[in-house]
């Protein structure tokens, strides 16, 4: 919210607190009769039981309201010679604006008769003065603001920046400051309102300053002439009004002059002089209208003085209109309407404030037809184009509304911007400029060579069109000032918006190159600070390398924190250049070289022996590295080529084996793996065994030179690998990794065994295993060969593949009471004649989704379930074995549950092979291509398909026959992706689990979120 839409909330909150602080209106009355000794309050009930003594002043203030008293039967007059009436009402007792009246007021009950007097001062204090008087002035400006005695002063500013700021009671202790702008004209306004002891406020003032930008100087102060006194001219006059009475109330209504407005002053008498006794006239057509009114049950004689103002002069007519206002009647009780609102100017192009004169009641408003609502203070008026329609009417509690009232205010108008572009700030620097005014925006401007100012803008200076450049040739500076500003349109008489200026520098001289102030060590265990320092006013930019992505630029002030992350090393190289404030950049140094590694020990074959692990003296042996540490945790850096000649027995809580990590090992032109070779597993033992303990390989190629048993032995603890290739070729029986009761984690890991003997990737038992975007490959000649055993425990697979091809025997997964997640798997079965399976799943549960699964060669089956739970989602089956060799599901127990899955054959293979009837699973929204018998043994098609899956009342979930329609292709990066057109589009059925949300390739698919139908198979179409 817009600081200017407050205004109306904060200064009628302002104006309440002045008016509490003068007693005016708001209290509370008693019921009981006036004292003789004591004036009542303002806005209080009388309470004497007398006469007044003549030493005791009347009650004074702006208004008072009387409540019907508790005793019945009470009766009141006006003295001197009022009627008596019966106090049956609340009594409001007013005056004309600028009038000061004095009420006699005499009670009677059962008491006695009592009497109290209460003075109405309606008379407006004059307006706040400003010191000094409003002007253009060079700035910064201090401004006091006085006003008369005994008077509070609420006031509101704007400026740059705001509309209005919230209105605030002012100190004189506290004068107003306003600063000068750095690179525009500043326009401030001023508005000020006076409350007097008795509640009247004054008119609303406002004024206007302008402060220059620093460095130019004021355009010279506005003239400021305080208001003028009233003066008798025998010669003005208003005419004979027509004059229309009621009960105790009267309107005058004169003929509107043809130059300046006319005024009246009530009950004056000797105060005519004054200009606070003058009141604007309400104008309804041609004509200006007074009305008077009296409270109930009073009478009396006015008298009206009647004037013109004009140029700032009250001109009246010497002998004053007398008035009789009869007693109201009972019946009689009208409001006066209030006089018409007037607009206070905010800062040229912001928003104005709609002002009402004071009333004695409450003011209704609406603004365009809108709701009407209660008036409570100055009410904002935004800039824009056209006018607004006000309505307005007055309203007193016990008596009917006024009339309505409308006129329509013209909004304060827009002001140009001063748009102009390639500027950063008043004072800029640059190797050169391209000036432009802003699109739809006229601007004009005056140009001086050097610091000098250039002429002030005005609508005849040079119009900006297109581009202005202004260049200097190279090891030159040049300095231009221009001063410019934003018009309307171009022509003479455009309005224009305010004034701002620049210096422009240019330079076209690189600065010289920074400094190191420190020298930079090649190795270190602790961050490294670089300090740099460059010429004055130039900033210091920095390009650092640590081979985790491209290179990084920044700018740095003094110097450069080099550091590791954790008990990662980092390998920096910097650079540094300089670039002053107008954009020339120096010649670049370095690069400088530093390695940071908090607790990496470096190994290297070929080094001396009594190495201490820094790069420039790393360790022979990974022994040697190991009996050196220190701590816990040890992390090794080995260099590509070392060559373990002994088999390692971890026996530290948690050792890390990296590829090396100094600057001639990390800052190769191709980054490649560290090559480790490993020495043969020996029978009963292994070449690496960790007991209990946690291994990390991380980005190492590791090599096993064969053997038999375990490459690496894992017994409790854990093993970890990231970006790793472990590799063997064996002729006996190995297996790469064995886990036993451990938690293993790979990660874009690479398994391959191979050779004539047989053996497994990777055997864990009573193990968590998780493997995500990692290649497990098993290749052999004459043995059999496994990629993945899993015995007990948990394993989470995500986006890896399996594939096994041996002579004689090939498992590609095998799973045995274990926890089964698997997602996005290509499992593979290729190779001669065998025992092939590509999964064994037994004793287990758990889901298998988004997975391509395929067989070539001779046949296969894919799948050989043991009293399993199992479920398969959006998978795909692919077998291309010889006519009528290959089976989809061996099952013993129950089957399993089918949905959205793809089916395809070369000819001939079978879907299920099952002991048993089915007692849970079914079919659903699956598709078969190439097969002979779907079903063999105790199971049925039938029996399967009338399974629901989940909605068994209707065609959700039917089942496909392809024929021999076209369905999948080769992808270009391996898998199988969807024809298009095929009739597994948008065959499918929406599955509930997380996993099913993306296909294989991590496309997302239509869900159960309502935005379509998936596709059968692993493969969402692109």
């Amino acid at each position: 919210m817009r600081r200017g839409t407050r205004i109306a909330t904060l200064f009628a909150i302002a104006l309440f607190i002045l008016a509490e602080a003068a007693a005016a209106d708001t209290a509370a009355p008693t019921a009981t009769a006036p004292t003789a000794t004591t004036a009542p309050t303002a806005g209080a009930a009388p309470t004497a039981t007398a006469a007044p003594d003549s030493a005791v002043q009347p009650a004074r203030a702006r208004s008072f309201r009387l409540p019907v008293p508790s005793l019945a039967g009470t009766m009141f007059r006006f003295l001197p010679d009022g009627e008596w009436r019966e106090f049956d009402r609340p009594l409001r007792l007013t005056a004309a604006p600028g009038e000061e009246r004095l009420y006699s007021l005499e009670l009677r009950d059962s008491s006695g008769t009592r009497r109290a007097d209460y003075l109405v001062d309606r008379l407006a204090p004059p307006v706040p003065q400003p010191d000094p008087a409003p002007g253009s002035y060079a700035g910064p400006l201090t401004v006091q603001l006085s006003g008369e005695a005994g008077s509070a002063i609420a006031y509101s500013l704007s400026g740059p920046g705001i509309d209005f700021a919230a209105p605030a009671l002012w100190n004189p202790e506290r004068p107003l400051v306003l600063p000068a702008s750095a690179d525009r004209t500043g326009t401030w306004v001023l508005v000020a309102q006076a409350t007097d002891s008795s509640g009247n406020e004054s008119p609303m003032a406002s004024y206007v300053y302008t402060i220059m930008p620093q460095g130019l100087p004021a355009t010279g102060a506005a003239a400021f002439a305080p208001p003028q006194p009233p003066r008798l001219n025998a010669a003005f006059d208003p005419g004979i009004p027509a004059i229309e009475t009621g009960d105790s109330s009267a309107t005058l209504r004169f003929a509107v002059p043809n130059a300046g407005q006319l005024v009246a002053a009530v009950g004056a008498g000797q105060d005519v002089g004054r200009a606070e006794r003058w009141q604007a006239l309400e104008v309804d057509g041609r004509l200006a209208v007074l009305r008077l009114q009296g409270p109930y049950g009073w009478s009396a004689d006015l008298s009206v003085s009647i004037g013109v103002l004009k140029d700032g002069v009250i001109s009246y007519w010497p002998t004053p209109y007398v008035v009789h206002l009869a007693p109201l009647s009972p019946a009689a009780a009208t409001t006066l309407r209030p006089e018409a609102p007037s607009l206070i100017a905010g800062e040229p192009g912001s928003s104005s404030l709609i002002v009402f004169p004071p009333y004695d009641g409450d003011i209704y408003y609406s603004l365009d037809g809108g709701k009407e609502t209660l008036w409570r203070g100055p009410i904002p008026l935004a800039a824009g184009r056209g006018q607004v329609l006000i309505a307005w009417k007055g309203q007193r509690a016990g008596y009917t509304d006024s009339d309505s009232s409308t006129m329509r205010l013209d909004r304060p108008p827009l002001l140009p911007e001063r748009l102009l572009l390639g500027l950063d700030g008043p004072a800029v620097r640059a190797d050169a400029f391209k000036l432009s005014a802003a699109p739809g925006v006229t601007l004009r401007y005056e140009l001086a060579e050097g610091p000098v100012f250039p002429a002030a803008v005005t609508s005849s200076s040079t119009l900006l069109a297109g581009d202005l450049a202004v260049d200097t040739p190279p090891g030159t500076d040049r300095i231009v000032t221009i001063r410019y500003r934003a018009y309307s349109d171009a022509s003479a008489l455009a309005l224009g918006g305010e004034e701002g200026f620049a210096r422009l520098t240019v330079d076209r001289k690189p600065p010289s190159p920074p400094k190191l102030l420190t020298s930079l060590p090649s190795f270190s265990r602790l961050p490294v600070s670089i300090a740099l320092e460059a010429e004055g006013g130039s900033r210091i930019m920095v390009e650092l390398e640590d081979g985790s992505g491209r290179p990084k630029d920044s700018e740095v002030r003094g110097s450069v924190l080099l550091g590791a992350q954790g008990t990662e090393a980092r390998s920096w190289r910097l650079r540094a250049w300089a670039v002053d404030e107008a954009g020339n950049v120096s010649a670049r140094i370095g690069p400088y070289a530093c390695v940071v590694d908090p607790v990496g020990l470096y190994v290297d074959q070929g080094a001396p022996q009594g190495g201490n692990g820094d790069p420039a003296k790393p360790f022979a042996t990974i022994e040697a590295a190991l009996a050196a540490a220190r701590g816990d945790e040890v992390v090794l850096r080995v260099r590509s080529g070392y060559g373990q000649t002994t088999a390692l027995a971890i026996d530290r809580p948690s050792l890390k084996i990296v590829s090396g990590a100094s600057l001639a090992w990390l800052w190769p032109d191709t980054p490649q793996q560290g090559i480790v070779n490993f020495p043969r597993a020996a029978p009963g033992t292994s070449a690496i065994s960790v007991g209990g303990a946690r291994l990390g390989f991380y980005g190492l190629d590791a090599r096993f030179g064969g053997g038999e048993g375990e490459a690496i032995a894992i017994k409790g603890g854990g093993f970890e690998a990231v970006d790793s290739l472990i590799s063997a070729s064996t002729s006996k029986t190995l297996s790469l990794i064995d886990a036993a009761s451990a938690k293993v984690d790979l990660r874009g890991v690479f398994l391959k065994l191979g050779g004539t003997g047989g053996g497994a990737d990777f055997v864990a038992r009573d193990s968590s295993v998780t493997i995500s975007d990692s290649d497990l490959g098993a290749t052999g000649t004459t043995a059999w060969l496994s990629c993945l055993s899993i015995k007990g425990g948990s394993l989470r697979l995500r986006a890896s593949r399996v594939g096994a091809s041996a002579g004689i025997s090939s498992v590609g997964f095998s799973a045995e009471a274990a926890t089964l997640s698997i997602d996005r798997l290509q499992l593979e079965l290729s190779g001669s004649a065998g025992y092939r399976r590509g999964a064994i799943i037994d004793s287990s549960s758990g889901r298998v989704v988004n997975s391509h699964i395929v067989s070539s060669g001779p046949p296969t089956t894919l799948v050989e379930l043991r009293d399993a739970k199992m479920s398969f989602l959006f998978d795909s089956f692919i077998d291309s074995a010889a006519p009528k060799g290959s089976l989809v599901f061996s099952v013993r127990g129950a089957l399993p549950l089918l949905v959205d899955d793809l089916f395809l054959a070369k000819g001939g293979a079978r879907l299920f092979d099952s002991d048993r009837p089915p007692e849970k699973g079914g079919i659903g929204a699956c598709a078969f291509a190439g097969f002979g018998p779907l079903v063999t043994g105790a199971v049925t098609l039938g029996s399967v398909s009338s399974l629901p899956v989940f909605d068994s009342t209707s065609n959700k979930g039917a089942s496909i026959d392809l024929g021999l329609a076209p369905v999948l292709r080769v992808a270009p990066k391996g898998g199988y992706e969807v024809l298009p057109g095929s009739p597994i589009v948008d065959a499918g059925i929406p599955f509930g689990p997380a996993e099913t949300a993306h296909d294989f390739s991590g496309l997302p698919r239509p869900s159960t979120a309502g935005n379509g139908l998936p596709d059968i198979g692993a493969d969402e179409l692109r």
